[in-house]
């Protein structure tokens, strides 16, 4: 338990993220399906006072992804606030614009494939699930292989502080780091390439079963990073045992980046991003992470209006 909580708060660490990115639909030859999307994540815990929203009702995390394209899906919106209280179940809402109706969510189709894709909204960056949902056993240590960036590793990142928002923007590289970029690539067509390495590291694997039967998964496997704590592998069983689906994160070393005000912020130094959920059954993956182009912006440490995560302003958001 105390391993995930770990990987929690390695994550909150760097603050409230406002995301333009996509997620991709992949076959093992290329690219089939692509959508755009704004994602809020909103945290209570692990990061500097001045930086959290006014908590009344004694919030944890608040999470709200906004579909911005392509048209059929444009509009579409989750919402999801999460609480302190380990007893308290989250609450999730949808908006379809379709329907033209928010819809109250279980907190089970959390594990859901997101619009139809192998990744789920308790994948967030590695696990996002509320771990009192699960019970969890400590299967070992292990050294093993996991996805990094060689960009990173020599220190190079670049992010930009914006005053009109208060927050740090991400400046990528414009570089080809999957398969299907790359017309002369003959391997699968989601795999990591360009800068991306493997670096070897050592792991606690901690094995989690859901308390709830009408959870999708029976079983998950997380491979957790000894020292950063950063998630690298995430593996899914189904309720016979079965392997399923696999996450594979991308890890980066903390960068310092000082404002214009001289105070020093530890940033995620990353140049490119890679949250890959495997599908071993249909040989296919979704992959999250890349900007939606080379201007979208990827926020760190922004302060949020806490109306963003009101449940009447699903609605507003969604048109």
């Amino acid at each position: 338990m105390k391993v995930v909580w770990n990987q929690f708060y390695r994550f909150w660490y760097f603050g409230n993220l406002l995301a333009e990115s996509q997620v991709n639909w992949i076959s093992p030859r290329g690219l089939d399906r692509r959508t755009d999307l704004d994602v809020r994540f909103a945290y209570y815990d692990g990061v500097p006072a001045d930086e959290r929203l006014p908590n009344p009702q004694n919030f944890l995390t608040q999470a709200l992804i906004l579909v911005k394209a392509p048209a059929d899906l444009h509009g579409t919106a989750a919402l999801t606030w999460r609480y302190r209280d380990p007893d308290r179940r989250d609450s999730t809402w949808s908006y379809v614009p379709a329907l033209r109706r928010v819809r109250a969510v279980s907190p089970a189709n959390r594990s859901d494939g997101f619009l139809g894709s192998d990744m789920s909204q308790d994948d967030g960056p590695f696990f996002d699930g509320k771990p009192e949902d699960f019970e969890w056993h400590l299967k070992g240590e292990a050294e093993g292989l996991r996805f990094a960036e060689d960009l990173n590793l020599k220190d190079v990142s670049k992010a930009r502080w914006v005053p009109e928002v208060g927050a740090w923007d991400a400046d990528w590289p414009d570089t080809k780091f999957l398969g299907y970029m790359d017309p002369a690539w003959k391997g699968l067509a989601w795999a990591p390439t360009g800068p991306s390495v493997l670096a070897r590291r050592p792991f606690w694997v901690v094995e989690g079963v859901p308390r709830d039967r009408y959870y999708l998964y029976g079983k998950l496997e997380l491979w957790i990073d000894k020292l950063t704590y950063q998630g690298a592998w995430h593996r899914k069983y189904g309720w016979k045992g079965e392997q399923l689906n696999t996450m594979q994160v991308m890890a980066w070393n903390p960068i310092p980046f000082t404002r214009p005000n001289g105070k020093v912020d530890y940033m995620q130094g990353s140049n490119m991003a890679y949250q890959c959920a495997e599908n071993l059954k249909l040989n296919r993956a979704t992959v999250a992470g890349i900007k939606s182009s080379p201007t979208s912006h990827f926020y760190g440490r922004i302060k949020f209006n806490p109306d963003v995560f009101d449940v009447e302003a699903l609605v507003r958001s969604g048109k």
